[in-house]
């Protein structure tokens, strides 16, 4: 197999590009000055931009991407592929891409086409490569089969939400179907997992499935869990040095956006740069269904027996096929098939040494299998539950808990997570043993009945272990069932069984939750309470038995709660037709969300939704209808039937009445509450609060929401909220008052800043109190959130949607404060006109009342419109009415404020001493008050002031000083900074190399002086 490689050397205004054929340089070298890098860097980034349009697929005209490739060919090869192709003998070829310099390293090598063909990196007969090291290493082969894959999917929940498990579905049913494959699914998105499975797993490739990044200061970062699933950044250069330098690990697979972007420090090279062999990332964002249709063919192809490089161009060109799209006479491309990029480090491509003999392989494998007995369960489309999982798996494999019982709403999902479970705990070496109750005339009955079901199915498992008194001492009726109960317990704690006991309900008196069969009572208790090693058991039920030790600390308790909005987009996206709608738009999301709000996330029900929406009988205009209440529809008489199947009326009756008003109540809000509110909304003590939400959680009513070191939250499933609220359990009059006490309660919340413990960001309480307020005719507080939401709102630019809430307040129920923000929006958007009049309604009634503040504000704003309008002798005046009464109230903020604008009228004059002066002044007042956003605008035109002296070079790290403020705090911002920091280093020369560079060195000395060392260099005359 003949290599060919370009070797490009970066100087400060041009690459240097070598060609090598073998060892042999060939040509002379390429030259691309200052000119032609700018062009060709340009096309790059319009090209990388396709793919950061959220909720867009990056789709071009063919002949765009035909355009680049053959610009690639003509800069890179044309000047010597008559001397390389004479080289190149038939058979595979290898191309690699050898530089340290990151523009090029990434540029769209996979889109080159030679001699008219199709795009190179959708070739199998060539294996493009990319690398940062000098040469490949000669290392030695793979280690033998068979094929070791490990999958690690990390989904911290306070990260986008991603679909790895078609991803994950897809993997393992490819693996599953050979032999000499064997896979390992790690349920936890941990580093410590990670660390754990590569060392005994001793995989080839490990798949990791999750989010990338590669921050401003140039370090590659992955996402991984912490123990409460929040998001554990870990840097890849640490990450590869701990976890796969020396490792058996032929190929990281990084399914992550961006994972392969090529930043000097970036996630790929990293991990190279430390001696992994093969890494396979992307290079910039990419959608999940072409993530996973690329994966597919992937693994398609490597089980079968194909080497890293051929696997790869057979993955892309799959992805490119189905991303050709024709319409009519319009035909467009997705570009996402030139994302998935190969690094190297060594120069073979194989990730199993296939001349060898298979080693032996006796340990666990990860195998997906229903439980059999009727329980319900999945082998391929299992979406949600991660956390739940993630709570019971590792507590049970463990041995931390020994007892388990997951209850929920019929249909929650309870016996397919059982599944999961077990399947999980049978690769760590568990038997499972599967008892379903079944439903019958009685509980009482179905007790006796799953008594002898349980002894004959524990007595078959004995047989499998080859326990052949074990049991016959399960198997003997002369003995009492206490008695083999007991016997039953200590023999599991000699064996490594996991006894699944499914479905406990139909064993139960719903009206006290007890187990109606005294003796299979007695049995469960003494599992319960005497099963501590060896075995697990896992029960599903309902609702809570009353007759558990939930008390002791081997027992856990894992109620099921509803799919949250993701999880059920997710799930409703399984069935081919829905998702086909979705991508196509037939189906809006808003539609599926406004589901979710009416609906609820309960799987079974899930189902049958996902079977309507699948119809190509669906009439979506009657959907709507019946959504908006105008008409009730199949699925108001599916919700109906489903109550009746899973007994309410009978769980309801069951509770107290002061837990029917509690559960009632809160079906009303639309967001979980904590006691405090519960109480609140009822007119109950805590205590007896907390004591109604527990008997509803207990009967499956409710759901209860628990983070480490914060209150519990509690909710009603959403499938049964309407039946709830009916006016036969809330009367009218109870449902206006409950809201208008729901409104209090999240403007309270709002103004106590409790957003930590009630997991809810301030936008969304304000969405809360507006809601609640509007439903219960609360026309004070409706106005209150309106504005205050609106004024958040146009703090994020969002100004139509603000404009539009206050728009909904009739104009007699207008204050200042709202004309004020009305008139501000206009600004913004240019509108002067408008805003001026209504800047004018809102001083008139500020001078009114005397409201000193506002009136500050509005000659403020008014001042800016005369900037923005030429006028600056106006803006000047009305700024100076601004500063002389902001300084008298002692408004500091507002003061910094107006010392920045009236700067920005001398700097647009050309009076930069005047300007230089005044932005002083607002910057020490910001930095003093603690502004960070007022900061950061202020470097930003002490940035360009400078450049404005021509002083580039020292204005370049005062725009840099305004981009990495706004990143530190999320500002919306982020962006356009990046864009004028770009053209002032472009001025300078800087590539990627160098801008990345000035960052860093601004950084550590904006860290030291808070900027006056760069002010001092960019104004010699700067004092504070």
């Amino acid at each position: 197999m003949l290599t060919i490689s370009i070797s490009i050397d970066t100087t400060p205004n041009a690459w240097r590009a070598q060609w090598h054929a073998g060892e042999d340089a060939v040509g002379e070298p390429i030259v691309a000055d200052g000119q032609v890098m700018t062009r060709i860097t340009r096309l790059s980034d319009a090209f990388a931009a396709l793919f950061e349009q959220p909720g867009r697929r990056p789709m071009v005209k063919p002949e765009a991407l035909h355009f680049l490739g053959r610009e690639m060919h003509d800069l890179w090869i044309a000047p010597v592929w008559r001397e390389l192709e004479s080289r190149l003998a038939p058979g595979n070829r290898t191309l690699v891409i050898r530089t340290t310099d990151a523009t090029a390293l990434n540029l769209p090598w996979e889109l080159i086409e030679l001699d008219g063909g199709g795009p190179l990196g959708c070739d199998p007969a060539w294996r493009l490569l990319r690398t940062p090291l000098d040469r490949l290493s000669p290392a030695a082969p793979a280690r033998p089969g068979p094929l070791r894959v490990l999958f690690l999917a990390a989904a911290p929940t306070d990260q986008a939400q991603l679909d790895f498990e078609r991803e994950e579905d897809a993997i393992s049913t490819i693996c599953g179907r050979v032999k000499d494959v064997v896979l390992r699914i790690v349920d936890s998105g941990t580093v410590d997992e990670l660390r754990d499975f590569v060392t005994e797993f001793r995989p080839h490739i490990v798949h990791l499935s999750g989010h990338g990044i590669v921050g401003d200061d140039g370090v590659g970062r992955l996402a991984f869990e912490d123990e409460y699933g929040r998001t554990d950044n870990r840097d890849v250069e640490k990450l590869a040095a701990d976890i796969f330098r020396g490792s058996t690990v032929q190929c990281v697979f990084l399914n992550a956006c961006q994972s392969a972007r090529a930043a000097v420090a970036g996630l790929a090279q990293h991990l190279v740069n430390v001696g992994v062999p093969h890494v396979l990332g992307w290079s910039a964002s990419v959608g999940d269904d072409r993530a996973t249709d690329f994966a597919t063919e992937f693994y398609r192809r490597l089980v079968r027996g194909e080497a890293l490089g051929a696997a790869t161009a057979h993955a892309r060109e799959h992805i490119r096929r189905a991303g050709l799209i024709t319409s009519g006479i319009e035909t467009v491309q997705d570009a996402t098939y030139a994302l998935p990029q190969l690094y190297a480090a060594v120069a073979h491509d194989e990730v199993v040494d296939r001349a060898a003999a298979p080693e032996p392989y006796q340990g666990p494998r990860t195998e997906r299998y229903l439980l059999g007995d009727g329980i319900k369960g999945l082998k391929t489309g299992y979406v949600g539950r991660r956390r739940e999982g993630q709570r019971l798996v590792p507590a049970l494999r463990d041995g931390d808990k020994t007892f388990a019982v997951l209850t929920g709403i019929g249909g929650a999902g309870k016996s397919t997570l059982a599944t999961r479970a077990a399947n999980r705990l049978a690769d760590d070496g568990f038997r499972v043993v599967p008892v379903r109750v079944d439903e019958g005339p009685d509980p009482a009955t179905q007790g006796r009945a799953a008594t002898l079901k349980l002894f004959t199915a524990l007595a078959t498992a004995f047989d499998l272990e080859k326990r052949p008194d074990a049991a016959a001492v399960l198997r003997d009726g002369q003995k009492a069932a206490k008695q083999r109960f007991e016997l039953a317990a200590a023999l599991l704690n000699e064996v490594r069984f996991l006894l699944v006991l499914d479905n406990l309900e139909p064993a139960l008196l719903v009206e006290t939750r007890e187990i109606a069969d005294s003796d299979f009572g007695a049995g469960l208790r003494a599992l319960a309470t005497d099963v501590t090693r060896g075995s697990r058991v896992l029960v599903t039920c309902r609702y809570l038995p009353a007759n558990l030790p939930m008390e002791q600390a081997n027992v856990l308790h894992i109620p099921l709660s509803d799919f949250l909005a993701h999880d059920v987009l997710k799930f409703l996206r399984r069935e081919h037709r829905v998702d086909q709608r979705l991508n196509s738009g037939e189906l809006p999301l808003a539609l599926v969300s406004r589901l979710y709000a009416d609906f609820g996330g309960t799987p079974d029900f899930l189902e049958q939704v996902r079977t309507l929406l699948a119809d190509p009988k669906l009439n979506l205009n009657a959907l709507r209808d019946e959504l908006e209440g105008l008409e009730p529809g199949m699925l108001a008489v599916k919700r109906q039937a489903y109550y009746e199947k899973i007994v309410t009326s009978r769980l309801y009756a069951a509770l107290s009445s002061e837990a029917q008003r509690v559960a009632a109540r809160l079906a009303l809000s639309i967001l979980p509450l904590p006691v405090d509110a519960v109480a609140a909304l009822t007119d109950l003590d805590q205590e007896n609060a907390r004591r109604c939400l527990d008997s509803g959680v207990e009967y499956g009513l409710l759901q209860r929401f628990d983070a480490p070191d914060l209150l519990s939250l509690f909710q009603p499933p959403g499938l049964l909220r309407a039946w709830l609220t009916d006016v036969e359990r809330l009367p009218a009059d109870d449902t206006v008052e409950t809201h208008r006490r729901l409104a209090a309660f999240w403007q309270d919340a709002f103004k106590r800043d409790r957003e930590a413990e009630l997991r809810v960001n301030p936008g969304l309480k304000l969405e809360a109190c507006r809601y609640h307020a509007r439903l219960g005719a609360d026309s004070e507080r409706w106005c209150w959130a309106a504005l205050q939401l609106a004024r958040r709102l146009s703090r994020v630019a969002e100004w139509r949607r603000a404009y539009e809430l206050i728009e909904e307040i009739p104009e007699l129920q207008r204050d200042d404060a709202c004309w004020h923000l009305l008139a501000s929006i206009d600004l913004n958007e240019g509108n002067y006109a408008a805003a001026r009049e209504k800047f004018g309604k809102a001083l008139s009634m500020q001078q009114a009342i005397g409201e000193k503040v506002g009136e500050a504000a509005t000659w403020h704003q008014l001042a800016t419109i005369d900037s923005e309008e030429g006028n600056y002798a106006a803006a000047r005046e009305n700024f100076g009415k601004s500063l002389k009464m902001r300084q008298g109230i002692g408004d500091k903020a507002g003061e910094a404020a107006t010392w920045h604008n009236l700067a920005s009228v001398d700097l647009i004059e050309g009076n930069y001493a005047a300007a230089r002066e005044k932005f002083g002044k607002s910057l020490n007042m910001r930095q003093a008050i603690g502004n960070k956003a007022g900061e950061a605008s202020t470097f930003y035109q002490l940035g360009f002031l400078a450049d404005g002296l021509r002083r580039t070079a020292e204005a370049a790290p005062l725009v840099a000083v305004c981009l990495l403020i706004h990143r530190s705090i999320g500002h919306a911002r982020e962006d356009k900074d990046f864009k004028s920091l770009s053209a002032v280093c472009a001025k300078l020369g800087y590539d990627q190399t160098a801008l990345n560079a000035m960052l860093q060195r601004t950084r550590e000395s904006y860290q030291k002086d808070r900027g006056r060392a760069l002010l001092t260099a960019a104004f010699p005359d700067w004092s504070d």
